[in-house]
C-alpha cells in the first residue's frame, strides 16, 4: 500500500523565483516533508506533525 500524502502548501502559488518549495503531509506517518521537486539536490526536510505546527507557529517573517 502507497503512503498517501497531502499537499499543504504548493509553493508555485506563491513564488515567482522558479524554486518554489513543497510542503505534504503523510497522515499514516504523521510526518510532514519540505521538498523543491524542481531541484531535488536541493534536499528535503522530513519532520513530525509536532514539529512541522511548533515551527510555523514559532516562524517569525523575514521581510513584510
Amino acid at each position: 500500500m502507497k503512503n498517501k500524502s497531502i499537499k499543504i502548501y504548493d509553493g508555485v502559488n506563491y513564488c515567482g523565483t522558479g524554486l518554489c518549495p513543497v510542503a505534504e503531509y503523510f497522515p499514516s506517518k504523521r510526518m510532514v516533508k519540505i521538498s523543491d521537486p524542481k531541484n531535488s539536490k536541493r534536499g528535503k526536510f522530513i519532520m513530525t506533525v509536532e514539529e512541522y505546527n511548533s515551527f510555523i507557529k514559532n516562524a517569525k517573517a523575514v521581510e513584510k
